[in-house]
């Protein structure tokens, strides 16, 4: 007797397969990088801007006053 398509294919679906755990760590390492993105673009905040803006402004003063005297010498 011949075993029609379907039920080969029933038959090699019914088959237990051994996970592929290189995959899955792939996937894992994915998501880590994507968190970390995440993370990343959202530690931006005022408080980092603040963190860079405060000492530019700072040597900027100095710079501008720094011109004025010399201009008024």
């Amino acid at each position: 007797m011949r075993k029609s398509k379907l039920d080969k294919l029933i038959e090699k679906n019914s088959e237990k397969r051994e996970p592929d755990y290189s995959l899955l760590e792939k996937a894992k390492e994915e998501l880590r990088e994507r968190n970390a993105r995440k993370n990343r673009i959202r530690k931006f905040n005022r408080k980092n801007l603040a963190k860079v803006l405060v000492p530019l402004c700072c040597v900027i003063i100095v710079i501008v006053v720094a011109v004025i005297l010399f201009v008024l010498r």
